[in-house]
């Protein structure tokens, strides 16, 4: 109990807050394979992460679709990450 007592008074005289309202949440990469890169992006950003770049491999089809992604999907990475695609 006393202990308990003591860190409160503590926190209260260092301002330190114990709640975590200020932080932002991580991202979870989504997965993205057969997107279209328009819709990868949207759906990044909506995940909390960036787009980081996106590659494209040969034949290129008339609209690119994603073919591979990095972080993979289901991937918890800090706030703002950068997920980066391979299209074709």
């Amino acid at each position: 109990m006393r202990f308990i007592l003591v860190l409160t008074i503590m926190v209260i005289a260092t301002g330190a807050s114990t709640s975590t309202a200020g932080t932002r949440k991580p991202c979870v990469v989504p997965r993205l394979y057969a997107l279209s890169i328009s819709s990868a992006r949207a759906l990044i950003t909506s995940s909390g992460c960036t787009l980081g770049g996106v590659s494209y491999q040969k034949p290129r089809r008339a609209v690119a679709v994603v073919t591979n992604q990095v972080p993979a999907p289901g991937a918890i990475v800090p706030p703002s990450s950068r997920v980066f695609l391979i299209a074709a």
